[in-house]
């Protein structure tokens, strides 16, 4: 999984690169859009469980990185549609996540897209990032757990719709 996702983030970089800005932001959305609805509608990718598809699934993610930084997302819907039990799937996702920053950090770096402005405007935000995480650890209630995924998902999937409608608009 990991894998293939470094070696496609490189080439997810390189697309979004060689394309319009508008076709850029049109496919972000587009994925966006369809993930947040595959994990609504908990989509079963059980029949990829095999090392076939755990690959094909890593270069889904790695693409995804590259094209709208959204692979987690592909990771998420693949993971939770595994039989092996939460401690592993959690563990699995934890150093997917980890092996999966290390190579999408060294591939924007190697694409140019992580310059020396991104690293400042990275740093710079870091505090309010911080923050935020503090913040939301802080309001997290453990009582309204069920209710944060589908809130979040929802959310994203209107304001990927959102962006779809604006780009239509302006076209």
């Amino acid at each position: 999984l990991a894998l293939t996702s470094a070696i496609a983030v490189v080439f997810g970089l390189m697309l979004t690169q060689a394309i319009a800005v508008d076709v850029s932001r049109l496919v972000a959305l587009l994925v966006i859009a369809l993930l947040a609805s595959a994990l609504l509608l908990r989509l079963n990718l059980s029949r990829l469980h095999t090392p076939v598809g755990t690959a094909l699934m890593g270069a889904g993610a790695g693409m995804a990185t590259g094209l709208a930084s959204v692979g987690g997302m592909v990771v998420a819907l693949y993971m939770l549609s595994s039989t092996a039990p939460a401690a592993v799937v959690r563990a699995s996702l934890v150093l997917y996540l980890a092996l999966s920053e290390v190579f999408s950090l060294a591939a924007l770096m190697i694409t140019g897209v992580m310059d020396s402005t991104a690293s400042w405007r990275a740093l710079a935000l870091l505090p309010a990032v911080t923050l935020g995480i503090g913040v939301g650890k802080a309001l997290f209630r453990p009582e309204w757990e069920r209710y944060y995924r589908p809130f979040c998902l929802a959310l994203l999937l209107g304001l990927a719709l959102w962006g779809l409608l604006r780009l239509t608009l302006e076209g």
